[in-house]
């Protein structure tokens, strides 16, 4: 099978992260909506929404990392093809670069933050019980560490290294596995049966995570559009799981569900009572 070149693949990598990006951004300028809308029907419109959520901090950091991961793509972009370079197939080939550096930063921080905010929902789905996230903190702590040494290990890349070999295939491949397996315990047929949601949103996070893993382990500059759109996929995996939540929620939810649901989504502890029917209301939004 005919390689694609780097050029090409990074090329392409950037129309489908910039597509993804759009996608993301419009989401979550669509929830921000939903959230203000929400706020001063319950409260009136002298009064923002509550900025200091867990999850609203968190979704916050978590865009601050996919726009500057996208941002950082497009510069690589411009300096490729500035007349200054010689060969743009040199340069995207060159992952010392420290474009490229900070780009993998933001990728590495993009999917950490996502995935925590993931690990807190589950969390407060299961009614705060610790014992449901000692798996996905694990996983969690697995890519952070090889995401922070894949960037090691690529500041050490020199021309005649192959990024599909030796360290380089060891760290990469770490980065793939625990990317895929952070997800399927939260996008698992349990959680499909307690929140609706998860089945699009964590099964696309699911998907794309499996495209870069069989792509990295085919060898092909492929890879290169699955890693850079991943950001972008965590950013759509959080906020469908947001969104789909506030719709259900403002189409069934009674005053009691609205409260849990609230709960839910600030972070803060609801009753017994008032988690089971968010659970029904998640499982069978027609009830």
């Amino acid at each position: 099978m005919t390689q694609t070149s780097v050029v090409n693949a990074s090329l392409a990598a950037v129309a489908s992260e910039l597509l993804l990006y759009g996608i993301y951004l419009a989401l979550s300028f669509f929830y921000t909506l939903l959230i203000f809308q929400r706020q001063r029907a319950s409260t009136g419109a002298s009064k923002g929404p509550r900025i200091m959520s867990p999850v609203f901090i968190g979704m916050s950091g978590l865009w601050l990392a996919v726009t500057g991961h996208c941002i950082v793509g497009v510069v690589r972009l411009f300096l490729a093809v500035r007349p200054i370079e010689a060969n743009a197939n040199l340069f995207y080939s060159d992952f010392s670069h420290i474009t490229e550096l900070i780009k993998y930063g933001f990728f590495t921080a993009s999917v950490c933050i996502g995935d925590g905010l993931l690990i807190h929902r589950v969390w407060a789905v299961w009614g705060f019980n610790p014992h449901i996230i000692i798996l996905p903190i694990l996983t969690l702590m697995g890519i952070t560490a090889f995401g922070v040494g894949l960037i090691y290990q690529l500041s050490q890349f020199t021309s005649k290294d192959d990024l599909f070999t030796g360290p380089f295939y060891m760290w990469g491949t770490g980065l793939c596995v625990f990317t895929h397996r952070v997800v399927e315990p939260l996008g698992g047929s349990s959680l499909v049966k307690i929140m609706r949601a998860f089945l699009d949103s964590a099964g696309l996070f699911a998907a794309w995570g499996l495209f870069h893993l069989i792509s990295y382990q085919l060898r092909s500059n492929i890879q290169f559009v699955a890693i850079d759109g991943l950001p972008a996929i965590v950013g759509l995996t959080n906020t469908l799981i947001l969104i789909r939540l506030r719709l259900d929620f403002t189409a069934h939810a009674t005053q009691s569900r609205g409260a849990a649901a609230r709960d839910l989504e600030l972070g803060q502890s609801a009753s017994e009572a008032e988690a089971e029917s968010l659970k029904v209301l998640l499982i069978s939004p027609s009830a």
